[in-house]
């Protein structure tokens, strides 16, 4: 992956000039050139994409239809719908978790609905209930 495609897919996620920058190593007025080509406007809040990050779940996702929940921003090197708060990595699936549940995943968290790109707060399970959906109807 080229440096821009790097920087693009970073800004397309929701990320900083100063938060590329620091992770890249490049210049900020490079960074900034590339978001202006794209036409995405620089970020709120002196660079940050959402106060919390339930905000940037909802920045970041689209009604898919029958219930299902599509992230339309940036995907870990291994394809994980993810976004950067606070200097940490948070997937969109654990942000759905504690949407749904109220309280932080156990474990991995997956989509149950058999659609893997889903991030439906409804559709997502941590391993402790998955361990018990598997005891009770194996």
């Amino acid at each position: 992956m080229t440096a821009r495609e790097v920087v693009v897919e970073m800004l397309r996620g929701g990320a900083s000039d100063r938060a590329i920058s620091r992770e890249t190593g490049i210049s900020r007025d490079i960074i900034a050139r590339t978001r202006c080509d794209l036409g995405i406007d620089p970020l709120p809040d002196n660079g940050r994409a959402g106060s919390t990050p339930e905000e940037l779940f909802a920045q970041r996702t689209e009604d898919a239809g029958e219930g299902h929940v599509r992230w339309t921003g940036w995907h870990t090197g291994h394809g994980t719908p993810a976004v950067r708060w606070r200097g940490r990595l948070l997937t969109a699936y654990r942000i759905a978790f504690a949407l749904q549940h109220g309280r932080l995943p156990d474990g991995r968290v997956a989509p149950t609905c058999g659609e893997s790109w889903c991030v439906a707060p409804g559709h997502v399970q941590d391993q402790t209930q998955r361990a018990q959906y598997a005891a009770i109807f194996g």
